[in-house]
């Protein structure tokens, strides 16, 4: 910049938005095989996103006609970030943008996808022992990027590629294999938010070097054994740098061996969930009875075992006990990207309808079991009541969590989508339970087991909370049903 005068840069503030505009031809210059544009170049400073938005859609074609809007944008993103806190990005302060032989260095491409010129493509910080004494440091992606990167060097153990690239805000990467860049992309948008589309997905490939004109697209099964053949030379390229790289560039935390992508397990998550709800209600249940759940409170209130006031308490201490525990959750994994903190929403293809039914079914199996294993009135009954609903809700999650995240209980769903401030479908999430819990209500108390007590003597149960007909001395023997298999 220093050696052409005529291009008028000027120092520029840390947090600008620079965007330098060609304003008419370019010629060469000098006897080196680089080009430069010389002409007219206008310096637009902007202060604040919805301004660079407003040029960005006004002035786009300055950008992408002709040979000199790959140039523009790169100017651009360097006066953005200023030369000086460039030289402060790099771990060597004498490094450049431009390698050997004309290539673009880690440093620019990280630059153009991370607004930060740092050397490396791991994730922070990294403190290097040089052995005397002295710690160098080396820098790494900070924050998660809206656009990934994906390197086939990788695959040959020269480099690690961090979470923070592999994970993008949206699913496009830039893919670095054969000496070249290209461009790998997804066209469901919550690719990176949502496992369930994990299993099954397409990915879009651009080559621009190649002059493609064709549209390459990649169908990722990721349920499916891939054979341990990474050496073969015939394994193209990009598959290899998908191989290595689609595991935690969907998120998955842990080892993955022989290049095999594992998929969420549900029969784990479901039982994690089942065994914890038992566990709870076994531990205190004789303290609370451990609803732990809005609709098995509505069901209990609706069955006249519990007074309004106590119900709405327990709703209460519900919600706030779940917008607590995802607090915690989200300050614990705060590092983790794309967390969505077990927040409840509808796979794709389920619209709400199904969505709702599924969550009234669930729902009705659970608070039928709570009714049916807490009855005072039945002799019959041996084991665990606090296992039994456990495995009821381990039962919910095998059928509802590929479809909706299985909710079947609002205050979960509730807590998540508070911190992540997140609501999309929420109603789903609490009409479903509540329609499924009243259902449990009308089929055990009306049709499996009625109750022999006046029901205007039961309702006073809801202002008194006295509950006479579960006393287990009560002589009348009428009070009690025997459940027996016909």
């Amino acid at each position: 910049c220093r050696d052409i005068p005529k291009w008028g840069f000027v120092a520029t503030e840390a947090g600008e938005q620079k965007l330098i505009q060609d304003g008419g031809t370019a010629r060469g210059l000098g006897h080196s095989s680089c080009v430069f544009v010389s002409s007219q170049l206008t310096l637009h400073s902007l202060a604040c996103y919805e301004d660079l938005v407003t040029f960005l859609q006004q002035s786009i074609r300055q950008f992408e006609v002709g040979p000199y809007g790959c140039i523009l944008l790169t100017l651009s993103a360097i006066l953005s970030r200023s030369t000086e806190l460039i030289r402060q990005d790099f771990d060597v302060p004498t490094s450049h943008l431009i390698g050997a032989h004309g290539y673009c260095t880690q440093e620019l491409v990280n630059l153009l996808l991370t607004g930060k010129a740092v050397s490396n493509v791991f994730n922070d910080v990294v403190e290097l022992d040089s052995g005397d004494g002295n710690i160098t440091l080396l820098r790494g992606i900070a924050a998660r990027s809206d656009i990934g990167f994906l390197s086939l060097f990788e695959h040959y153990n020269v480099c690690q590629v961090g979470c923070f690239l592999k994970t993008p805000r949206f699913p496009i990467w830039v893919v670095c294999s054969e000496s070249h860049f290209s461009v790998l992309f997804s066209l469901q948008p919550g690719l990176l938010r949502d496992w369930r589309t994990e299993r099954l997905f397409d990915l879009y490939y651009y080559d621009g070097l190649a002059n493609q004109q064709e549209q390459i697209r990649l169908t990722i099964d990721t349920t499916q054994t891939i054979s341990d053949d990474t050496d073969n030379d015939l394994v193209p390229p990009l598959e290899l740098c998908i191989r290595t790289n689609i595991g935690s560039a969907l998120g998955f935390k842990y080892p993955v061996g022989n290049n095999q992508t594992v998929v969420q397990d549900n029969v784990k998550v479901s039982l994690a969930f089942g065994l914890s709800i038992a566990t709870l209600a076994q531990s205190v249940g004789h303290i609370s009875g451990a609803h732990l759940n809005p609709a098995v409170t509505l069901g209990l209130l609706l069955s006249c075992q519990i007074s309004i006031f106590r119900a709405l308490m327990y709703i209460i201490a519900q919600c706030v006990g779940a917008i607590v525990a995802a607090a915690i959750l989200s300050g614990i994994t705060s590092s983790l990207p794309g967390n969505s903190l077990g927040r409840n929403d509808l796979a794709d293809g389920v619209n709400s309808g199904q969505g709702l039914g599924i969550e009234i079914i669930g729902t009705l199996q659970l608070v039928l079991c709570v009714l049916a294993t807490t009855d005072r009135r039945r002799r019959d009954l041996g084991g665990s009541a606090p296992l039994a609903i456990g495995l009821s809700v381990a039962l919910g999650h095998l059928l509802a969590i590929d479809y909706t995240g299985c909710g079947i209980n609002p205050a979960r769903s509730f807590g998540s989508a508070v911190i992540t401030h997140n609501f999309s479908n929420h109603w789903i999430f609490w009409v479903g339970p509540f329609i499924g819990g009243a259902l449990a209500v009308l089929i055990y108390d009306f049709i499996l087991a009625p109750r022999s007590s006046d029901f205007t003597d039961r309702v006073k149960v809801w202002t008194s909370g006295q509950v006479e007909e579960y006393d287990l001395d009560a002589d009348d023997i009428n009070s009690r049903v025997e459940m027996k298999p016909k």
